[in-house]
């Protein structure tokens, strides 16, 4: 199946399984491996986000707890779409 296929087949999908599968391709992906070619301004950015960590890095959010709330946030959403679907 090409990717164009795939893409006309996930918009027919409902909302509520397009997030499902916007969860499962995400936590496919390597958290780093450095495969994913960057743009000069998003190095950038990057650096300028880790000179802040090693600054305050109390004021930090853990993987596992963004995650967890981008879940809650993705399932709340799904109820919502499942009840207006209803």
């Amino acid at each position: 199946m090409t990717k164009i296929a795939i893409s006309k087949s996930m918009r027919r999908l409902p909302v509520a399984d397009r997030l499902e599968l916007l969860e499962e391709i995400q936590l496919s992906l390597p958290d780093d491996d450095g495969s994913i070619p960057l743009y000069e301004w998003q190095k950038k950015l990057i650096d300028k986000r880790r000179a802040e960590y090693r600054k305050n890095p109390g004021n930090t959010v853990s993987g596992a707890d963004f995650r967890a709330t981008l879940r809650a946030a993705a399932n709340r959403f799904r109820q919502t779409a499942k009840k207006k679907s209803a």
